[in-house]
């Protein structure tokens, strides 16, 4: 299998990873409000699996110690522990789909990210510094709370308009229906890293390629069920059913297919840094931090691209920047913490 090995070629994959992994819902927003989340799963789960198998076949195969190989050294126990994390992976990240659905990329993103890194800490609470692993915490509580807070306040713009009180009545329920998808979605995604962890060991695991099949796997299992169950309950309008997916327009299939490749794309550079030896130059706080940072690029595109802020009142804009200032710091400390 195929590892960065030079400075250039591992901090060309960090940036890659930042990048994807900050931008694949884009493609999401791309498709309109009319495709609903629960469609465009369907698409991204077969665009996440397509690139886990060619990944696995092609750059996972070469080298010294092919994925194939790799899944044997690992054993059955190993390779189960990483399916059943792309299963619950895919439950918290349909769950943040749904709450950028509801309340946009900037708020969604960061609500399910400090939520993940906040379970995903109570893991690690013998890390090498307490101290800051516990500032990190309290500041990733902080932006969970800043970010509920700036999601509620869209309830503030309909006081302001007693004529528009059904809409304001309608956008109250959406935002706090997005706000508990993301927190919800955060839960799940932070029990996962822990699940995974061990497998993933490049030396005595599954490695990243074999690795990240077995997680793309895992993502394409579940979302047959789980895109069922979302269609039925419907977090947002009216049930649907399979005919909807199959009426879709071809564009709206391939950006949920694109959505798949991209986001994968950003794992697997993620997987294949953590992976890399140290000759490499980066640091293992640096291989920890810039794949998660991603999370501020995707409230950038929020913001910028998608107008996520137009209904907020002032007071919660100031809540969203002072949210990216506590996430971003929290995940330093944390960072930090764990790796140093």
């Amino acid at each position: 299998m195929l590892i960065p090995t030079t400075s250039s070629s591992a901090l060309l994959l960090l940036l890659l990873s930042f990048i994807c992994l900050g931008s694949w819902a884009n493609l999401f927003k791309l498709t309109g409000t009319r495709w609903r989340f629960e469609l465009f799963y369907f698409d991204f789960a077969i665009g996440v699996l397509a690139l886990a198998v060619i990944a696995a076949y092609t750059l996972g195969s070469s080298g010294e110690l092919a994925f194939s190989d790799r899944m044997l050294v690992a054993g059955r126990t190993e390779q189960a522990w990483v399916v059943l994390a792309g299963l619950i992976f895919n439950l918290g990240n349909m769950l943040l789909v749904a709450a950028i659905s509801l309340v946009g990329m900037s708020l969604a993103f960061p609500i399910s990210a400090a939520t993940a890194l906040l379970i995903w800490s109570c893991f690690d609470l013998r890390a090498n510094n307490a101290a800051l692993l516990s500032i990190g915490i309290l500041l990733m509580l902080l932006a969970v709370l800043l970010g509920a807070s700036a999601g509620l306040k869209r309830e503030q713009r309909g006081r302001e308009n007693p004529n528009k009180r059904a809409l304001h009545k309608q956008g109250s329920r959406k935002s706090t229906k997005g706000v508990i998808a993301g927190i919800l979605g955060g839960i799940a995604l932070g029990l996962c890293f822990p699940i995974a962890a061990g497998s993933m060991d490049p030396e005595y695991g599954l490695g990243p390629y074999a690795g990240i099949l077995l997680f793309g796997i895992g993502i394409f299992l579940s979302t047959i069920v789980f895109g069922v169950y979302f269609m039925r309950i419907a977090i947002e309008g009216g049930s649907l059913r399979f005919n909807d997916y199959l009426r879709g327009k071809w564009q709206k299939h391939i950006l949920g297919w694109a959505g798949g490749v991209v986001f994968l794309a950003g794992a697997l550079a993620a997987a294949v840094i953590s992976a890399a030896p140290s000759t490499s130059g980066i640091s293992p706080a640096g291989r920890f931090i810039v794949p998660l940072a991603s999370v501020l690029l995707a409230m950038l595109w929020g913001i910028a691209a998608w107008k996520d802020l137009k209904g907020l009142p002032a007071s919660g804009r100031l809540l969203v920047a002072f949210m990216a200032v506590s996430f971003a710091g929290g995940l330093v400390a944390i960072g930090f913490a764990v790796t140093g």
